[in-house]
């Protein structure tokens, strides 16, 4: 990966491959001799947070969204640049490419959430949807997180009315690609109503 100038990124390269192709000592090791890249943009504008939050490059069943273990190098990238989690990409938050990917509350989501608390109620450039409903869409033939859809619907009780209001915006609007099943949000708003209750049950009766 390469900067618009041309020059070599290695802390870009090492967090598209994910954990599993760089281990976490690797990618340390790049981020301790290269932290002044932690800021600069690729080619395609996308800071080192937005390349780890998306799917891997490498991979030719682009399934990078199955990777729990990307905590560590989460972490690290807003440890040294905290406002990477107020940069968009493309029209997104990297709360909104993080949840659409996949990344549950407990594996990065949180830390996202806690560098950027007023990304909760933005609303997805191109989905137009909020974070908490984009979390409850299932990414491929994983579940959708009950965890992350409940820490940030908790956070922020009201959404699930406002979200009424988006999704009458949204069934309006034409769809195209995959997100074409997200049309129907009442089930989506349903879906995250429901695990609201089921967990605040649990809690109860612990």
């Amino acid at each position: 990966l390469r900067s618009s100038e041309g020059k070599i990124l290695l802390v870009h390269a090492a967090v598209s491959m994910g954990s599993r192709r760089c281990p976490d000592q690797v990618f340390d090791l790049v981020l301790q001799q290269c932290p002044e890249e932690v800021p600069m943009k690729d080619m395609y504008a996308r800071l080192p947070l937005h390349v780890a939050l998306q799917q891997t490059e490498w991979s030719t069943t682009l399934r990078r969204r199955y990777k729990p273990r990307e905590h560590h190098v989460i972490q690290n990238l807003l440890r040294i640049y905290p406002e990477a989690a107020h940069c968009e990409w493309k029209g997104r938050l990297p709360l909104h490419i993080a949840v659409m990917n996949g990344h549950s509350w407990y594996h990065g989501v949180e830390d996202l959430f806690r560098a950027n608390p007023s990304a909760i109620d933005v609303v997805d450039n191109s989905t137009r949807l909020i974070p908490f409903q984009l979390a409850a869409v299932p990414v491929g033939e994983s579940a959708a997180s009950l965890d992350t859809i409940f820490h940030l619907l908790v956070t922020r009780p009201d959404m699930l009315e406002n979200s009424q209001i988006i999704s009458t915006r949204v069934n309006k609007t034409s769809q195209q690609g995959s997100w074409s099943k997200v049309l129907n949000m009442q089930k989506v708003i349903a879906v995250a109503a429901f695990t609201v209750l089921v967990k605040s049950l649990t809690r109860s009766q612990q």
